[in-house]
């Protein structure tokens, strides 16, 4: 497909990423970055689609995979910031996690 065609299909559909976006994560700011981040990826990839009329299983399984990944980056951040707790890397494993709790 090329990256026009998938660029004009993701502006018709953007009302219904949104909605998607919003409803998979807390506030809407949130949402705004993942929409976004869900059409750079329909963007990025459309060439490796080959079949226009697979578009839109093609568009939400792409669209499930780039929420997953706005997971783990939010899950990275939130433990690199706990990371402060964390302790010494000779201290017990057994007290490591007794200072956790």
């Amino acid at each position: 497909m090329e990256t026009q065609r998938a660029a004009q299909l993701a502006a018709e559909n953007m009302k219904t990423i949104f909605a998607y976006a919003l409803h998979r994560v807390s506030n809407r700011e949130d949402a705004e970055d993942l929409a976004g981040d869900i059409v750079v990826a329909v963007l990025e990839n459309a060439e490796k689609l080959q079949n226009d009329s697979a578009f839109h299983g093609w568009f939400w399984a792409l669209a499930a995979n780039t929420v997953k990944k706005y997971y783990r980056k939010k899950n990275r951040r939130s433990a690199e910031s706990a990371g402060e707790e964390t302790p010494d890397e000779g201290t017990d494993p057994a007290e490591a996690l007794i200072l956790r709790e």
